[in-house]
């Protein structure tokens, strides 16, 4: 195989010829029996044609190594973050070789795009910001039936949002979840970092709440409902910083999270509609 590396001259390939004849009549490999036979069965013009379309590209990495690699090309990028940059990196490039594969026109990947984006990823990691992955690879669920049962979603069925207006919250509860989680995984938040950031939008929600409910003064049930979608509504539009990141799903699914562990509720009186759920519930 040698022989058939790239720029391999003619003396070469007859030399591989000659081996792989011989290979070819002394192997007892039954997997490759048709294979042999067919390559035998080639007059000496169909041999050199086939071989001249032949190269063999050796001593790489495998697919293991290959990330120490990538790794050692990238340090310099982000020392202390090299392994996640590299992953990160590999995921962009794995899709981008996807698309070519798939898509119509030409498969050519310009190495000056790889370089633009290691370079993007890498200013990411530097150390002061926080990475931000794109919400359709998070690999975040949507909604179904199943979501009913939790507890931010019926918060947002208690004052009657739209359906439109749920799965979104869904989408945006699950997603922010999922980078919440990643970035505490790959240890990119620093000590308490989520629990403040939650804690600044539990305050904004409270004031909000105050500046509402004293310019509102809702005392029937469909006030209350209004009310409650009102507040609603206004979180998923805010987009509050988390550290660097300016995201609108981060910050609504972030207040959905909150939500969910009945830190915060879009009905004045969410707390006693759930307790009297859970003694009908337990009756």
């Amino acid at each position: 195989m040698s022989y058939l590396r790239p720029g391999a001259t003619q003396k070469y390939r007859d030399k591989a010829k000659l081996l792989l004849a011989e290979a070819a009549k002394s192997s007892t490999n039954q997997t490759s029996a048709a294979g042999r036979e067919a390559f035998l069965a080639l007059n000496d013009n169909e041999v050199d044609a086939f071989l001249s379309r032949v190269e063999i590209i050796d001593q790489h990495p495998n697919l293991i190594d290959v990330m120490t690699e990538i790794e050692g090309m990238l340090i310099m990028l982000s020392p202390n973050h090299v392994s996640t940059l590299a992953t990160y990196v590999e995921g962009w490039w794995l899709g981008v070789v996807g698309k070519c594969l798939i898509e119509d026109g030409s498969a050519t990947i310009p190495i000056q795009n790889i370089i633009i984006k290691a370079n993007e990823i890498g200013n990411m990691f530097k150390a002061d910001t926080l990475p931000v992955d794109e919400p359709g690879l998070l690999g975040a669920k949507e909604y179904s039936v199943e979501e009913e049962e939790n507890t931010f979603v019926k918060q947002m069925r208690m004052v009657e949002l739209s359906e439109n207006a749920i799965r979104r919250g869904v989408q945006d509860f699950y997603r922010a979840f999922a980078q919440r989680s990643k970035w505490a995984r790959e240890n990119l938040l620093l000590d308490d970092e989520a629990s403040k950031y939650d804690a600044g939008l539990k305050d904004r929600y409270e004031r909000k709440c105050e500046a509402e409910y004293e310019a509102n003064q809702a005392c029937t049930e469909s006030e209350q409902k209004k009310l409650g979608r009102q507040l609603c509504l206004w979180a998923s539009q805010q987009s509050f910083d988390f550290r660097n990141v300016v995201e609108i799903w981060i910050t609504a699914g972030s207040f959905h999270g909150l939500a969910d562990r009945m830190e915060i509720g879009w009905h004045p009186d969410f707390v006693k509609l759930f307790e009297a759920e859970k003694v009908d519930e337990d009756a």
